[in-house]
């Protein structure tokens, strides 16, 4: 999506942009959440302007977490381009994720969460699926690694080494 002013955006824009209704965007607007801005003229493209930067600070003042940490992408001085957003029902889809879970431990993973709505930037995606990935276990080489490990399992769980050079 790119605005038709790119440092103003409408309402239907900032809509398009959450995934929600015009009548989201509004309440926001009248409760103080985002400053908006009268032009001349009226109709359904209406006659607020929401500047780039008090969009931002919404998103950024709506970002859940342990530790608030500033995404790079909304910081970096005036940025230009709205950060990308992903819906947790689409993450959810895509990674083959249980989006129940997923929502369960929303107040330990980093996102931005407006109204009943949950999104992650690009770069707490990036984040939230690294701190998921599994690392590889170091594997010893060779029978004698195999051995070891089965000891071990076996030790651990109660139960005897089997001698199989007796037999």
């Amino acid at each position: 999506m790119t605005p038709a002013e790119p440092d103003r955006l409408t309402i239907d824009e900032i809509a398009q942009h959450l995934r929600v209704t015009r009548w989201v965007v509004g309440r926001t607007i009248k409760a103080g959440g985002l400053a908006a801005e009268r032009v001349p003229g009226r109709g359904r493209d209406g006659s607020k302007r929401i500047p780039l930067p008090s969009y931002l600070a919404y998103l950024r003042r709506s970002t859940v977490a342990r530790q608030r940490a500033e995404d790079k992408t909304m910081t970096a001085g005036q940025p230009t381009t709205l950060p990308t957003l992903h819906r947790f029902e689409d993450v959810a889809e895509t990674y083959g994720i249980k989006l129940r879970g997923l929502l369960r431990n929303a107040k330990q993973i980093e996102h931005i969460h407006i109204g009943h709505n949950h999104y992650f930037t690009d770069a707490q995606l990036a984040a939230y699926l690294a701190s998921r990935t599994r690392k590889p276990a170091k594997v010893d080489d060779g029978l004698d690694g195999v051995r070891a490990r089965r000891a071990r399992r076996k030790v651990k769980a109660g139960t005897p080494e089997r001698d199989r050079s007796a037999a």
